[in-house]
């Protein structure tokens, strides 16, 4: 124990955390933007055959592509270039 008289050391200051490091910025997921497809045949990608047939009834029955040449044109032949 100690006496009246002695000194008694003060304690040190508590240590403070460091602030978090901002996170980098090249670790952040990208945002990947992908353009439309701008035709009703590119949205039908590589399909061949009976199933680019199919994929462009669908899309030329959408009110969006109903006036598009390729879908006019379609429509006109029955048949997908």
């Amino acid at each position: 124990m100690p006496s009246s008289g002695d000194r008694t050391e003060p304690e040190p200051p508590a240590a403070t955390p460091a602030p978090a490091p901002a996170p980098d910025a090249a670790l952040k997921p990208r945002t990947v933007v992908r353009a439309e497809p701008t035709t009703p045949r590119a949205l039908c990608g590589n399909r061949r055959e009976f199933s680019l047939y199919r994929c462009m009834q669908l899309q030329c029955s959408q009110p969006k592509w109903l006036q598009h040449p390729q879908c006019l044109r379609f429509k006109a032949t029955d048949s997908v270039d």
